[in-house]
C-alpha cells in the first residue's frame, strides 16, 4: 500500500512523525493505521467552508519494528 512505503521512506530518512490534515471520509483510513487526531481545521474555499482534522503518527526509530520492546 503507498501509505505503507510513505511510512518506510519517511523512516529511512530520519523522519519521526508524520502529520496529514484528512477529510471527514478518511479519518478511520488513517486511524486505523496508527494516526491520531490532533485538531479540526475549517478553511473557506469559494465562498464555502471546508473541514478536516490534523492528524498525527510516531514512527518507530530507524531499524527498530513498530511495537518493538
Amino acid at each position: 500500500m503507498l501509505i505503507d512505503a510513505l511510512e518506510k521512506l519517511s523512516r529511512a530518512r530520519g523522519a519521526i512523525r508524520l502529520k496529514a490534515d484528512v477529510s471527514d471520509s478518511a479519518t478511520d483510513f488513517f486511524g486505523k493505521r496508527g494516526f491520531e487526531p490532533q485538531q479540526r481545521n475549517t478553511v473557506r474555499r469559494g465562498g464555502e467552508w471546508l473541514t478536516n482534522t490534523t492528524m498525527e503518527k510516531a514512527l518507530a526509530p530507524k531499524g527498530r519494528a513498530e511495537g518493538a520492546a
